[in-house]
């Protein structure tokens, strides 16, 4: 049986809050269990809920956007690649 690769990058998904007036953004939401600081989602599902949470609690008009994000994953280099 062979080892399951680790992969080269990560993706996580931002949710950023954008002030109705401005360019003013902010990363905002919170997810349950680990956590990877406020805004950051491992999975769209839960950045899409937490912006649908965002918009009902907003009174102001702010937009909320998501952006994917890779980052590099530490443990990729880490890997023997034999």
């Amino acid at each position: 049986m062979k080892p399951v690769d680790a992969p080269e990058f990560l993706t996580f998904y931002m949710l950023l809050q954008q002030s109705a007036s401005s360019l003013y953004f902010m990363p905002t939401g919170s997810v349950s269990g680990p956590s990877y600081g406020s805004g950051f989602f491992t999975k769209l599902e839960d950045a899409e809920i937490a912006r649908t949470a965002a918009l009902l609690a907003d009174k102001t008009g702010n937009i909320f956007h998501i952006f994917p994000i890779e980052i590099p994953n530490p443990a990729y280099n880490a890997v023997d690649k034999r």
